[in-house]
């Protein structure tokens, strides 16, 4: 094995009942937050109006941010970051998949830049070393972001993808509910369930596998629970079982 180190610093809450923690989380860092969220997938499902309630009847200033794209792009993300340097927001609620709390991620750098454009960040024109903290709350078990330290945006305008990365940006907490991904379509589970197994596939099988005994025969193990689960999910979209395991699924893929 090669040498490393090792710190899994974001706190998770994983199940059903768990939102009455949201504010405790958010107060942690100040008394204001910027809600994320992408085409409003979660007011149809009533987790919009849930999580407005938890924070506004805990006395918690709420801003938001609404319509981050599948590969959101670097113009919301200087959107965003604007909403919270003209109204010093102390930190950011990423509520979607993986593109949402991306965005989110790139928004807590951008604030605390010294620039108003992402893209400099992304082009090293800007350093940055901190970043507001980011809560995250997946809605679709995919690509793990809620617990990794990395964001992937876009810039339409040059045409290319492009990220930044560092563990100021890893959320502080990570609110997994199941029931949250009870209303996502059998397309997008299964899209969901193949994004997870494509980054299981990069840990496994472009390395040199005989190294690494133990992550391999892990990996191996959480493919097959995929292959078990992702059939059962897309059929019972409500079996909690399944829903939950996937999602557990997408945070171990990321790792």
């Amino acid at each position: 094995m090669n040498d490393f180190q090792f710190q899994n610093t974001t706190k998770v809450y994983f199940g059903k009942d768990q939102l009455g923690h949201l504010h405790g989380e958010v107060l942690k860092y100040g008394k204001s937050v910027l809600v994320v969220y992408g085409g409003g997938s979660i007011k149809k499902i009533g987790l919009y109006d849930k999580v407005i309630k938890e924070l506004k009847e805990n006395n918690i200033e709420v801003y938001e941010l609404a319509g981050v794209e599948p590969n959101p792009r670097h113009t919301t993300v200087n959107k965003g970051a604007k909403i919270c340097k003209d109204n010093h927001i102390t930190s950011i609620l990423g509520i979607g998949g993986g593109s949402t709390i991306d965005a989110s991620k790139a928004i807590a750098a951008l604030t605390l830049a010294d620039t108003d454009n992402i893209w400099d960040l992304v082009e090293k024109k800007v350093a940055w070393n901190n970043a507001l903290p980011v809560l995250a709350m997946p809605t679709i078990a995919s690509t793990g972001s809620e617990m990794d330290k990395s964001c992937v945006i876009a810039n339409v305008e040059k045409g290319v993808k492009s990220g930044i990365n560092g563990d100021i940006l890893r959320p502080k907490a990570a609110f997994l509910d199941p029931t949250n991904t009870f209303s996502v379509s059998a397309k997008q589970t299964a899209c969901g369930g193949f994004d997870i197994m494509a980054h299981l596939f990069d840990m496994n099988y472009f390395v040199n596998s005989d190294k690494y005994p133990l992550q391999f025969n892990v990996v191996q193990t959480l493919l097959r629970t995929v292959r078990e689960q992702l059939p059962i999910a897309i059929k019972e979209p409500e079996n909690y079982a399944a829903r939950a395991t996937m999602l557990w699924a997408g945070f171990m893929g990321i790792k």
